[in-house]
């Protein structure tokens, strides 16, 4: 009985900061209400290592599909083949002026790929906080494909029904941990029935190590166009390059696949369905689907 008083009295109090912030913040208008899905499926591309068999397997698949890709995408090959509709940029990474060398380097190289590249649709999704930086605008005036969708980002994982209602409302979001969650909360809003992953191995774990000098490292090799999987690298947890302590990085991940069971709830009350369809995955809280066994998902 206690630990249910300690609950309400919990969802209770987040429940009233949260009505403050968007009070304070003015969230309740949101412009990523205007995206609407054009199809009934939609694929979202992670960049896992998984993701690269998975192409090589699996580009009939995408033919009919509406398709998110993600981050440093657009620099590789397979963006012109794919050409996705939508591209996510939710990480500081991508728009701060105070990111670390390297990250600029390849936010470049990234938008270099965008302007010379997309002779098609682009949506870029960012969050608001991205517009005040004004370089993701600089795509948009570079290639008259491109244009830029700002979303608010009020953070809110509190009671069931009232989360439901906030999210449908485009009022909040879950903690977007990673740019993936972020994908399927979109994708979802914008009213895709099924919709499934690919490249989410989320497999950091096995590329994880300490050194001797108590540095958290991973390998370099955890995306599926990184050329080199033998280089250990300080796992960075911001875009300013500060380093993850080991402690920090655990609960970082609880809170991503915490975030996906959240998901995985919201889309049941949409009636819409989320298909893991990596070939590799650590995620547990969607349907596993394997492109080729079945033609279509069932419902």
């Amino acid at each position: 009985m206690f630990e249910n008083t300690k609950k309400f009295t919990a969802d209770a109090f987040e429940t009233a900061a949260f009505i403050v912030r968007v009070a304070m913040n003015g969230s309740l208008t949101n412009p990523i209400r205007s995206l609407k899905a054009g199809r009934n499926d939609c694929v979202i591309l992670g960049n896992g290592p998984s993701l690269s068999d998975s192409l090589k397997e699996g580009l009939p698949f995408l033919k009919d599909k509406t398709v998110f890709c993600m981050g440093e995408f657009p620099a590789t090959m397979e963006y012109e083949r794919i050409k996705p509709e939508y591209c996510l940029m939710i990480d500081g990474v991508y728009f701060s002026s105070e990111a670390d060398a390297q990250f600029i380097k390849n936010r470049e190289r990234t938008f270099n790929a965008i302007v010379k590249k997309t002779a098609w649709p682009l949506v870029i999704i960012a969050p608001y906080r991205a517009k005040k930086e004004k370089v993701l605008e600089g795509l948009a005036a570079q290639n008259k494909n491109v244009r830029i969708a700002y979303f608010n980002n009020s953070q809110f994982i509190g009671p069931r029904n009232f989360r439901h209602y906030v999210y449908r409302k485009n009022i909040a979001s879950p903690i977007f941990q990673n740019t993936l969650i972020a994908g399927i909360f979109f994708a979802l809003n914008m009213g895709y029935r099924k919709i499934f992953l690919l490249g989410a191995d989320h497999s950091w774990l096995e590329e994880t190590i300490v050194r001797d000098d108590n540095v958290l490292c991973i390998k370099r090799g955890y995306h599926f166009f990184d050329k080199d999987d033998t280089v250990l690298v300080p796992n960075l947890k911001s875009y300013k390059g500060e380093n993850f302590k080991l402690h920090e990085f655990l609960r970082a991940l609880a809170l991503t696949f915490e975030g996906y069971f959240i998901l995985e709830d919201y889309a049941r009350y949409l009636g819409s369905k989320v298909y893991n369809a990596s070939g590799k995955s650590y995620i547990d809280a969607f349907e596993r689907f394997k492109i080729g066994e079945r033609a279509e998902a069932k419902r």
